[in-house]
């Protein structure tokens, strides 16, 4: 009896997966084509690799326009000093240096140090248009001829130091006389020209990571001892040094002093009740370094960067990729875009009008596509 209806069961089978395919697999096919709504929405942190930029401002921070073009997609450049209102030098991720001898407007690649041990320079120390220190995380080398050649002026005691390595800090207040810190509590002080180096500091449950140096004999140290911001401030070119502690911050770091007494820096406040971080605060000293007070930015952030290139005149970073002016010493702050969708970092100003910004090689959406470099 069975065997009479096996025909028609199979017909019946058969029309069946052929209406299942017809309905439902090109749905299937479209909805595996389609980003889902978290596909999408994840879209928008993912970041588009390109070359690298260095921004300049010629009027205070107001407007920012490009000034190089970085030669490798997904290397940064690190860092950037001048020298005076002409000569600035750059450094990229894996030694490669640039000169611009024109405020910017144009850049040559000079010849940087090979064979070097840290994975980047991330200090660069320029006292005049031929003299730069570069320092790594763990060497120092120094041209004399603006990039030609170069000599590894590394202190002996911190030779092969294992990865990871602790140099932070470094100043020259010119070609002879320079100040190195470090993340063990180290100072490393020169005056010849890192032909021979002094070393002392804290040490114990100190990280310093800050160096700004004001006057012939004079250098500030900034850091942190035990969770308590501290500086170490000397007036005799290095020979001894002052411990300073400033109760309302957590550390201190990108020191910058405008003039022979009045200093800018970077702090973290202690938590509040119930809340688990600090928050950025602007410092200001004006008896170099030894006492401190602070205030919260209430847009700035320059605990990421700070550079202040008069008295009362300061630009950090802030938020969505914007630079944050003051005029009055940190108590009123105005943002200004520079490249939407790019980190930024490393502000140094050569005078109170042009100043330049790093921007990084990872660029991000907009919420209207891509973001292009006319943008700016």
């Amino acid at each position: 009896m069975l065997k009479a209806f096996l025909p028609l069961i199979l017909i019946i089978l058969v029309l069946a997966l052929l209406l299942f395919s017809a309905l439902f697999i090109p749905r299937l096919s479209e909805l595996n084509a389609q980003p889902t709504r978290v596909d999408q929405d994840m879209d928008k942190y993912i970041a588009k690799i390109v070359e690298a930029q260095v921004l300049v401002t010629r009027d205070g921070g107001q407007s920012w326009q490009i000034s190089f073009t970085g030669p490798e997609k997904g290397k940064d450049f690190v860092a950037v000093d001048c020298p005076n209102s002409k000569f600035c030098f750059l450094v990229m991720i894996e030694a490669r240096f640039f000169v611009t001898t024109d405020q910017g407007q144009s850049w040559t690649e000079k010849k940087a140090p090979g064979g070097f041990l840290g994975n980047e320079f991330t200090r660069i120390s320029c006292p005049d248009a031929t003299t730069c220190y570069l320092m790594s995380d763990r060497e120092v080398f120094v041209t004399r001829d603006s990039g030609t050649t170069w000599a590894n002026v590394t202190p002996p005691e911190y030779r092969n130091i294992p990865y990871p390595g602790k140099l932070r800090g470094f100043d020259c207040r010119d070609t002879q006389n320079c100040v190195m810190s470090n993340l063990a509590g180290e100072v490393a002080v020169t005056t010849d020209g890192a032909a021979t180096w002094h070393i002392t500091g804290p040490k114990d449950n100190s990280q310093l990571t800050s160096v700004e140096c004001i006057l012939y004999e004079t250098c500030i140290v900034g850091g942190s001892y035990a969770g308590t911001a501290i500086t170490l401030t000397t007036n005799d070119n290095g020979q001894t040094w002052n411990i300073n502690q400033v109760g309302i911050s957590q550390s201190i770091s990108n020191l910058s002093c405008p003039t022979t007494n009045k200093c800018f820096a970077a702090g973290v406040s202690r938590p509040a009740k119930g809340e688990t971080y600090g928050k950025s605060l602007l410092l200001s000293s004006l008896d170099r370094g030894v006492s401190w007070t602070g205030l919260i930015p209430d847009k700035a952030y320059p605990a990421r960067d700070l550079t202040c290139p008069a008295e009362n005149n300061c630009l950090s970073e802030a938020l969505d990729y914007e630079i944050s002016v003051t005029q009055d010493a940190g108590l009123h702050w105005t943002n200004f875009k520079t490249n939407q969708g790019r980190e930024i970092k490393m502000v140094k100003c050569i005078s109170t009008e042009i100043c330049f910004v790093l921007a990084s090689s990872s660029q991000y959406p907009s919420s209207s596509g891509w973001l292009k470099d006319s943008s700016l």
